[in-house]
């Protein structure tokens, strides 16, 4: 036969008037972590290859970790890029906007030297160096906007010394810096 059912008992009290139930089945946000410190075969891997970069991976990792930059690629993933092709007076001005948490990320990325670790080290194993970073890179931001690093790095070969542009261009392709915010 059937088993007997219990009675109801009282329900407790709310937290708030709009509560409807406790979730439980959800991670907890990956926040307040080292992508790199925490990962034990990439670190021991760049100890073994590339100590030279450990810290500046840590550094990277300590970031990727970070709930204030996780925080910067969602809203630069919310706020796509928008296209201005006009002024407000109608002049043609071609021009991207791109929201404030962009140039953050991007500014994080270049100083990092994720864009052109390969081409500015003179140690060995430039571009494994540049792989890890771009493996912590990718875990910071992980949209179509890591392109701007990944086309910067692959600039660095155009750069031979039988190029023209050897005095000016790598050294702007290769420093850590921001990128520009306004039209010029």
């Amino acid at each position: 036969m059937n088993a007997r059912v219990q009675p109801a008992t009282a329900a407790e009290p709310k937290a708030s008037a709009f509560a409807t139930h406790e979730v439980r089945n959800q991670a907890r946000p990956a926040t307040g972590f080292n992508a790199f410190d925490d990962d034990r075969v990439l670190s021991g891997q760049i100890a073994r290859m590339v100590p030279w970069a450990k810290d500046k991976l840590s550094a990277l990792g300590a970031h990727a970790g970070s709930e204030a930059v996780q925080e910067a690629a969602r809203l630069a993933n919310e706020h796509e890029p928008k296209l201005l092709t006009h002024d407000r007076y109608g002049n043609r001005n071609d021009w991207v906007e791109f929201h404030p948490a962009w140039h953050q990320l991007m500014a994080l990325a270049f100083q990092s030297e994720v864009h052109s670790l390969t081409w500015s080290t003179r140690e060995p194993h430039g571009h494994l160096a540049r792989a890890a970073l771009s493996y912590l890179w990718s875990q910071i931001e992980r949209s179509r906007r890591r392109a701007s690093s990944r086309s910067t790095s692959r600039g660095g070969p155009c750069c031979s010394p039988t190029t023209a542009t050897t005095s000016t261009w790598p050294a702007s392709i290769c420093m850590p810096r921001s990128i520009a915010r306004g039209p010029t």
